[in-house]
C-alpha cells in the first residue's frame, strides 16, 4: 500500500479510519500474511456496511505458486448466500472431505483429497458444531445460519450431522413426519430439528 494513487480507492472501500489503520499495520507484515489480512478488512468492511455474509474466492497463477486475485461475493440474503456456496465449492480446484478449497488455480480440478483420518474439515466442522450447539435443540436451517462456516455447504452440514449422529452425539428428528432415507440411509431434511445431546 505504498501507492499513494491508491490512497482515494481505499479510503472509499474501507473507509478512512479503517485504512488508516490497515496501512500502518500491514508495514511490517510479509505478503501472505498481508493479503490474508486485507482480505480479512474487505470482509469486515462489508459486513459493516449490512452484508450477511462475505465469500472470498482465490485465484492463484497457473504458472507460479502466488495470488492472482480474489473475489468476493457478498449479499444481504441467506439464500444468496447458500447460492454461491455451493457454486465456489463446485469451482474449487481441490476438495477434501466435499468440503472445497475455495481456491482456483487455473489447473483441471483435482480429485477428491484424503486427509489424515479424524483431521481434516469435515472433522473440524464436525468437532466445532458440537462444542458450539452443545446441549441445545436447534432447527437444521438456523444452525447453518447461526454458525456460518465459511467453506461448509448445507450437504457438508448434514454430512457433519449425520456422523454425529452416528456417535450419538445428536438426535436428528424431523416433526409431523418420519425421517426419508436415500439408499438405505437416513437424511437430514431442511426442516429437521437436532439436539445436541452432549
Amino acid at each position: 500500500m505504498g501507492y499513494s494513487g491508491f490512497d482515494a480507492p481505499l479510503d472509499a472501500v474501507f473507509g478512512q479510519e479503517r485504512a488508516k489503520d490497515l496501512r500502518k499495520e500491514i508495514q511490517a507484515l510479509g505478503p501472505a500474511q498481508r493479503e490474508k489480512l486485507i482480505v480479512k478488512e474487505m470482509q469486515d468492511a462489508l459486513k459493516a456496511i449490512g452484508a450477511h455474509c462475505v465469500i472470498p474466492f482465490r485465484f492463484t497463477s497457473s504458472d507460479a505458486d502466488r495470488t492472482s486475485h480474489h473475489l468476493l461475493f457478498a449479499s444481504k440474503h441467506p439464500l444468496g448466500c447458500r447460492i454461491m456456496k455451493q457454486i465456489m465449492r463446485n469451482r474449487s480446484s481441490s476438495m477434501v472431505q466435499g468440503i472445497g478449497s475455495f481456491e482456483f488455480s487455473g489447473a483441471t480440478q483435482v480429485g477428491e483429497q484424503l486427509p489424515i483420518p479424524g483431521f481434516g474439515p469435515l472433522d473440524d466442522l464436525r468437532i466445532d458444531l458440537a462444542q458450539k450447539f452443545a446441549r441445545r435443540t436447534i432447527g437444521f436451517m438456523e444452525l447453518v445460519s447461526e454458525h456460518d462456516h465459511p467453506t461448509a455447504t448445507e450437504a457438508n452440514y448434514k454430512s457433519a450431522i449425520l456422523q454425529l449422529e452416528s456417535e450419538g452425539a445428536v438426535a436428528v428428528e424431523v416433526p409431523g413426519r418420519e425421517r426419508r432415507k436415500l439408499k438405505g440411509a437416513l437424511t437430514v431434511p431442511d426442516d429437521a430439528v437436532i439436539t445436541f445431546l452432549k
